[in-house]
């Protein structure tokens, strides 16, 4: 219902929800690049780890020792990859929040400008009411030998006391 009166609200509740979704997201790329890290780290430690053969080995062990030489080098190269891959994904994610961010900032700022300025025109007509109200009270006060006060007199306190 007070979309509808206020724009500027529904905006700002819009880039509020924009700026939460992406800092959620920013926080599941941070975790998927913590975790691609750490796969990479046990990578390079299984290929570090690798056992060298220091004895003079038969063609069929060396063959084997060579395949599994190679394949924990593509195992480390892979998940080097998906390091790199999380890592452009955070930094998408950073640029998208950052984005998201600054929007919701000055959506917030463009609130509080217009909530000011409804702030003035009500003061501002109250105080042209106040003025009116005054003005007419004492035209009405001289047509009246009694000095009887009006009506508006009353709502002027009214205003003044509200």
């Amino acid at each position: 219902m007070s979309g509808k009166r206020n724009p500027l609200g529904r905006l700002l509740r819009l880039r509020e929800i924009r700026e939460k979704t992406a800092r959620i997201e920013l926080a599941r790329a941070q975790q998927s690049e913590q975790q691609a890290a750490e796969r990479e780290a046990a990578a390079r430690a299984a290929e570090n780890d690798y056992i060298r053969p220091l004895d003079i080995m038969r063609p069929g062990q060396l063959r084997a020792m060579q395949l599994m030489g190679v394949r924990l080098f593509e195992i480390r190269e892979a998940a080097a990859a998906d390091h790199d891959e999380a890592q452009r994904r955070l930094s998408a994610r950073i640029d998208s929040w950052r984005r998201a961010s600054v929007e919701l900032e000055g959506a917030e700022a463009l609130e509080e400008k217009r909530s000011r300025a409804a702030a003035a025109v009500a003061r501002s007509a109250r105080q042209s009411a106040l003025w009116t109200t005054s003005r007419s009270c004492s035209a009405a006060r001289r047509r009246h030998d009694d000095g009887a006060r009006c009506g508006r007199r009353r709502r002027r306190r009214a205003l003044y006391a509200g």
